[in-house]
């Protein structure tokens, strides 16, 4: 019975490293496609813009990245030449999902294309393992 038990936690695990690996995948390749628009706001001129995946990348590879949090509130922001105005200053990143819960201790930046792909990774990645470990004691 130990065998069986170590063998469904074994597979339970491979799959969710294999769902890991695939969602870093999907959301690397649809952050930075050709129909994906990303959208910064500049810090000095204050004016917002978008930019599409491919020009994001080239831009943000080798940017200066700043994460600023607090308990309440966190932003993205990349340190690059604005389109709009022409300074190198700071570029904030403009998520569609920005929340910070639990006094900071559950924090999600996510676009809208990232989250049926993490709604994916949910199901069938860390689900099962939820489902079946209440089982696995039987077989230990």
């Amino acid at each position: 019975m130990v065998y069986i038990g170590t063998f469904l936690f074994s597979l339970l695990a491979i799959n969710f490293f294999y769902r890991v690996i695939k969602l870093f995948i999907k959301v690397n390749k649809q952050a930075y496609s050709e129909n994906t628009k990303h959208i910064f706001r500049c810090s000095s001129c204050d004016q917002s813009y978008s930019l599409l995946g491919p020009e994001v990348r080239k831009i943000i590879k080798g940017a200066v990245r700043i994460n600023k949090s607090s308990p309440k509130n966190q932003t993205t922001l990349y340190k690059f030449s604005c389109p709009s105005c022409g300074n190198y200053s700071n570029q904030e990143k403009i998520f569609d999902l920005n929340t910070t819960k639990a006094l900071g201790k559950v924090r999600v930046q996510m676009d809208s294309y990232q989250i049926p792909i993490f709604g994916d990774f949910l199901l069938k990645g860390l689900l099962p393992i939820l489902v079946f470990a209440p089982f696995l004691k039987f077989f230990t």
